[in-house]
């Protein structure tokens, strides 16, 4: 999934004599099987998968030989759908729901053919589960529950009587962490976030019944466990150590390394998590698949006129703005390919006079909808994410040497909301922020930095939201998008600063809007405070991004006669001087389950040995 992070392979990690074939006789197959991500059966021949039906998401399964989609569930305004996981005869799938009515979060099981759902466990005091794995004798499910005290735990789900056994408990941390039985039930295997900073992760073995911990793989780099082998005698892994990722095993016996790490396949290209590997030895694993890259074009305001596109910079950060310092000298975006918790968070302030780059890796992590945004005075931006404390807010980046500074916080592990303080913008004084507060019912907030104190400036109903914030550089007006999910009501809002009743400037097409769980939407205001440009995506199967002008009074919308085709908004940002504007756009993020075949030499022994 990313980086060059060391360039450098220690001495004792030899490279496997495995690898020295010729590709033409043992080349892999590899292939895209679904563009969804979920949980692959243990014979490979089923995937099932969270998928969205309507205003609300559904189990279902794909049958990855005949292409049949089936649903397993009927979601609705009572609840919501979460993980999925297969057992082990790939006859069943666990999956989570959160029960609106009581609070309780649930973990239903029903069979592949859609009967027999029954809820399998209830809670209270869990915030989120993720399911990991389930034991080859189908007894026991392994999974992570994430706690409203902010703790997490490894627990054992007896499927025959619902009781929890707690493998471990730990301090709870962004990231994803994968578990994985060996085939004999006797031992666990997880990797887990060594630090943030570099984003570092290792491998442990645990003793399901002793509980002790055996450190299996420790290397300074990005260590992502895979899952065993089908004979239980090794352990995948994918790894970034060699400057670029590929597929690394090795030899487990007793709960126990044996050896050192052998490369397995290089040059993988990224693979963000394992999904399985099957009994044939086969690896089935999600990436996420997109792009986002950086464009200018002149802007004639007297003309209402965009022309002159050209692609600044390829593949920035996902679902990413861009911003123009306050003298026009410099864009501020993020680089790299960042997704995931652990990915390195990398700022990037480009001069436009000679294309020169400076790069600060930030001490936080990223969010969705990363908008980093400039002080009046150009020494700092703005942006909310994770501190490296595991505390959401917003913080404070210094533009000459990349140091992060929370402004706000939100309370630790609050229940309700991850991201619960989002779209920050500056006052054009620097004393103050506008955010969207993210906890139902979502409101917009200003809070004096001075003094720390906080106002509401407006409420939306519990089935509306406000995003996308843009302040004018009066500070007079404050514009947002708008919309309601259960009536499928959209629009571009501007209100006043000081408070009061937001006015509607235009209706935007929710259909077309609405794929991306909000509206695909990007605004910003021209210099003089007096007009919004903005860009909604038609979405679709031939997305199109299309600008439009309005006055910041009302009126007709202007179209500014450019359209870019096969593309999404992630931001917009016009020059000081109102001659040019910025936007980083891109296509649909894609979930996608890829499958490795042939690779591990064991197994094309064992099938030699068969014929």
């Amino acid at each position: 999934m990313k980086r060059a992070l060391f360039l450098m392979v220690l001495s004792c990690l030899v490279v496997s004599t495995v690898t020295a074939q010729d590709p033409a006789k043992v080349a892999p197959k590899h292939y895209k099987v679904a563009e969804v991500s979920g949980s692959i059966s243990p014979d490979g021949r089923y995937l099932s998968y969270e998928g969205a039906t309507g205003s609300y998401d559904d189990v279902f399964v794909l049958d990855l030989k005949t292409g049949e989609r089936r649903r397993l569930t009927n979601a609705s305004s009572e609840g919501e759908t979460g993980e999925t996981l297969m057992s082990a005869d790939g006859q069943q799938v666990i999956y989570a729901w959160l029960n609106y009515k009581d609070g309780f979060l649930e973990l239903h099981t029903v069979g592949i053919d859609g009967s027999g759902d029954r809820i399998l466990y209830r809670t209270q005091d869990v915030r989120q589960i993720f399911l990991s794995d389930w034991s080859s004798d189908g007894k026991y499910i392994l999974a992570t529950f994430l706690r409203t005290d902010g703790t997490s735990r490894y627990v054992l789900l007896s499927v025959a009587d619902a009781s929890v056994r707690v493998l471990k408990t730990f301090r709870w941390r962004p990231g994803l962490n994968k578990m994985a039985f060996s085939p004999d039930g006797r031992y666990i295997a997880y990797d887990f976030a060594v630090q943030q900073d570099p984003p570092n992760r290792d491998i442990v073995v645990l003793g399901v019944h002793s509980g002790l911990e055996v450190p299996l793989v420790k290397h300074p780099a990005i260590d992502r466990l895979l899952g065993w082998t089908p004979d239980g005698k090794q352990i995948l892994f994918a790894s970034d150590r060699a400057g670029r990722w590929g597929l690394w095993a090795i030899e487990v016996a007793d709960g126990k390394p044996r050896k050192f790490p052998k490369v397995v396949k290089t040059d993988t290209g990224p693979i963000d998590q394992g999904v399985r590997l099957t009994r044939d030895g086969s690896l089935y694993y999600s990436r996420q698949a997109w792009v986002n890259d950086v464009y200018l074009a002149a802007l004639d305001l007297s003309a209402g006129k965009l022309h002159g596109l050209k692609k600044l910079v390829e593949h920035v950060r996902f679902d990413s703005s861009i911003d123009w310092s306050p003298d026009g000298q410099y864009l501020a975006y993020t680089s790299g390919r960042g997704w995931w918790w652990d990915d390195p968070l990398i700022l990037a302030i480009r001069s436009v006079d000679n294309a020169k780059e400076r790069r600060f890796r930030l001490k936080m992590m990223g969010v969705h909808a990363f908008q980093p945004r400039w002080s009046s005075d150009g020494r700092s931006l703005l942006a909310d994410g994770w501190g490296l404390t595991f505390r959401q807010g917003l913080y404070r980046i210094d533009a000459q040497t990349g140091e992060v500074t929370a402004l706000a916080q939100a309370e630790p592990y609050p229940r309700g909301c991850a991201l619960c303080m989002e779209w920050p913008v500056w006052t054009p004084d620097g004393k103050a922020i506008y955010w969207r507060h993210n906890i139902t019912p979502r409101s917009i907030v200003v809070r004096d930095l001075a003094t720390g104190g906080e106002k509401e400036l407006y409420r939306t109903v519990s089935s509306a939201a406000a995003s996308h914030l843009a302040l004018s550089p009066d500070g007079q007006r404050l514009a947002f998008l708008w919309w309601n999910s259960e009536t499928g009501e959209t629009a571009l809002k501007v209100m006043p600063t000081s408070g009061g009743e937001p006015s509607q400037l235009v209706k935007l097409s929710a259909p077309e809007l609405a794929r991306y769980g909000q509206p695909l939407f990007a605004a910003a205001w021209t210099p003089d405070s007096r007009h919004l440009i903005y860009a909604p995506s038609t979405a679709g199967q031939e997305p199109n991004l299309e600008f439009w002008r309005i006055s910041a009074d009302g009126g007709e919308p202007q179209s500014l006669g450019m359209l870019v085709e096969g593309v999404w908004p992630y931001g917009i940002s016009v020059h000081p001087d109102g001659r040019r504007i910025a936007f980083t756009s891109g296509t649909e993020p894609r979930d996608e389950v890829w499958v490795l075949k042939g690779f591990l030499p064991a197994h094309k022994n064992a099938r030699n040995k068969q014929k």
